[in-house]
């Protein structure tokens, strides 16, 4: 009994959802195709120019084309009038504004999506065909005063059709992609995969692959490397460090690069460490910058504060974690004689995508400040959510990362830090930093007089070709963007069965759910739905939303999902039968 109750719930949801995409769309040609029903029985009753046989035997359709010939005045006007509304029709602007998306998507939405689309279509022909019938009925009808009624009907008609279609737009904001790069496939939602490619950073290193072959380090690939090429976006290795800077609104002297993210940590701290340091973290960091910290200090001089467990659980917020941490520091400058205390914290923590405040540590901190440097870690924030320049400059190292949300080729490090100032609290040598990096690693290195081994620069070449559109962009636009497709996936995805939702509330691009068997729904996401997750944990799942997707892509993915989650509930529930019946 209980089978039949869920298979008619879901027939019913199914046919509810129908009509909720329906409600309201294109209602405006309905009504006319009434108004010609109409029209034509009263005219037939009232006239004798019509009857009924004359209706059937094809009489009606000559009186038609009669009329319109003789006065193609009135059908060019008329044209003129309606043309915007037919081809706005016929492009589907009503459908796409005015649909009610449902929470949940039905199986068989692709089905209905194109059912509508042709419904569109004919509606689209029905709108026109009822009007060029409806204003020789109204001549017949008011012969004295058509002229004007035909006026007042179609700019009264044109007012509601765009009234309709533009002013009643739905109360959910159609999300558009951003940006001017194509990308093909299938969307990748997890920020550590390469799936996310434009096809203009491919043409990029289909360019610098082709000139490696020749020889690796030659004069020509030298020259390309040092100077660009016209042709293509690649301009020189000083330009992509400017790109760099533009992008995080900072001067092109405070990058560096790395290997990776957690090499540029590790370059920070291997400076700020000395044999009378404190670190302090907490265990939301990355593993391997835990895993740094544990290479470059001392046991005994590490301070890790466990708050994971509780912000998964939701019983922690990002505010009462910085006043943990501020609470923390304040503690070990009271009770240590260090003489300095190294911060280390995520931007936006990999776990859950919430974003830490910086400025609300810095405000409770009343220690000293040239005893503390702060290392931030925003491999999860560049590309994600706003920086600015203002935030960089509170802290004292700011790590990223340019193939993760930048969307780079193979992976790279970024540190950003204020020579003058840090090198200063650290009573360091600027120039013996810098020669102790690795080539082409700021913008100052010293090109021509390079004869070391042979370099591979494909991650900075594609991540200049990248920098291109992002720096066309408004960073805001694109951090409110990717937060409002995280907010809507998590308005979406909550009543789908199985899955709680544990990022609350949404601060960046990256929502996080509590999934039963993690990696075996990420792995029928990506072998059914070609859709990438990425399993940060054992039981939860990370989603990641880009500047490059839109709403549409939202709702195929919780689609996705909510097929997988009943798949695997009903698999599970087949099991628990079986074991029933043999008990």
């Amino acid at each position: 009994m209980n089978l039949y109750h869920e298979i008619f719930e879901e027939y019913f949801s199914c046919l509810k959802r129908v009509v909720l995409r329906y409600t309201g769309f294109k209602f405006y040609s309905l009504v006319l195709l009434c108004c010609l029903a109409s029209s034509v029985l009263l005219v037939t009753i009232r006239t004798r120019v019509l009857s009924l046989t004359n209706l059937l035997n094809g009489i009606w359709f000559e009186y038609l084309w009669t009329f319109w010939s003789s006065h193609l005045g009135f059908l060019l006007v008329f044209a003129l009038i309606f043309a915007a509304v037919i081809i706005f029709n016929i492009l589907e602007g009503p459908f796409s504004r005015r649909v009610q998306l449902p929470v949940i998507l039905s199986r068989q939405d692709i089905r209905t999506e194109r059912m509508l689309s042709r419904l569109n279509w004919h509606l689209s022909g029905a709108f026109l065909a009822s009007f060029l019938v409806v204003v020789p009925i109204v001549h017949l009808w008011l012969p004295a005063w058509y002229n004007a009624t035909v006026f007042v009907a179609g700019f009264v008609s044109s007012f509601v059709s765009a009234w309709v279609g533009w002013a009643r737009s739905c109360d959910r904001e159609f999300i558009h992609r951003l940006g001017s790069y194509r990308f093909r496939g299938t969307p990748s939602f997890d920020t550590a995969s390469m799936g996310a490619e434009p096809l203009e950073v491919k043409q990029e290193l289909a360019h610098y692959d082709r000139l490696q072959q020749i020889s690796p380090i030659n004069a020509r690939v030298r020259e390309y490397l040092w100077h660009g090429s016209q042709n293509h976006l690649w301009q020189g290795l000083r330009e992509f460090y400017e790109s760099l800077a533009s992008f995080f609104q900072v001067p092109a002297v405070w990058i560096t690069t790395h290997q990776n993210t957690t090499k540029a940590i590790r370059h920070a701290l291997k400076m700020c460490v000395n044999e009378d340091t404190w670190v302090i973290t907490t265990d939301l960091e990355f593993p391997s910058v835990l895993k740094t910290i544990d290479d470059v200090t001392p046991a005994e001089r590490q301070s890790i504060i466990e708050v994971k467990d509780s912000h998964l659980r939701e019983r922690l917020d990002y505010r009462e974690i910085m006043d943990m941490v501020a609470d923390e520091v304040k503690r070990l400058a009271a009770a240590s004689n260090a003489t300095r205390l190294v911060v280390v914290l995520s931007h936006v923590t990999y776990l859950t995508g919430a974003v830490l405040d910086i400025h609300r540590l810095q405000e409770k901190l009343s220690v000293d400040r040239n005893r503390i440097l702060l290392i931030v870690d925003g491999a999860q924030a560049a590309g994600n959510i706003n920086i600015g320049r203002s935030f960089i400059e509170a802290c004292d190292f700011y790590a990223s990362s340019g193939h993760k949300w930048l969307l780079g080729k193979t992976t790279l490090g970024i540190l950003i830090h204020e020579p003058d100032n840090v090198y200063k609290k650290l009573d360091l040598d600027l120039e013996q930093i810098r020669d102790s990096t690795l080539p082409f690693s700021h913008i100052d290195y010293d090109f021509g007089d390079y004869r070391g081994e042979t370099v591979d620069l494909e991650q900075i070449v594609s991540l200049n070709a990248m920098l291109m559109e992002f720096n066309a962009m408004d960073p805001m636009a694109v951090a409110d963007h990717n937060r409002s497709l995280a907010r809507l996936f998590k308005k979406l995805v909550t009543p789908v069965r199985g899955v709680f939702v544990i990022s609350s509330p949404v601060q960046s691009g990256i929502v996080s759910v509590r999934i039963k068997g993690a990696r075996a729904v990420a792995d029928a996401l990506e072998s059914d739905f070609d859709y990438i997750g990425q399993v940060v944990e054992s039981d939860i799942l990370r989603f990641s939303f880009h500047y490059y997707m839109e709403q549409r892509d939202v709702h195929r993915l919780v689609e996705a999902l909510n097929n997988v989650m009943n798949r695997e509930s009903l698999n599970y529930a087949q099991l628990h039968r079986a074991v029933i019946s043999e008990l």
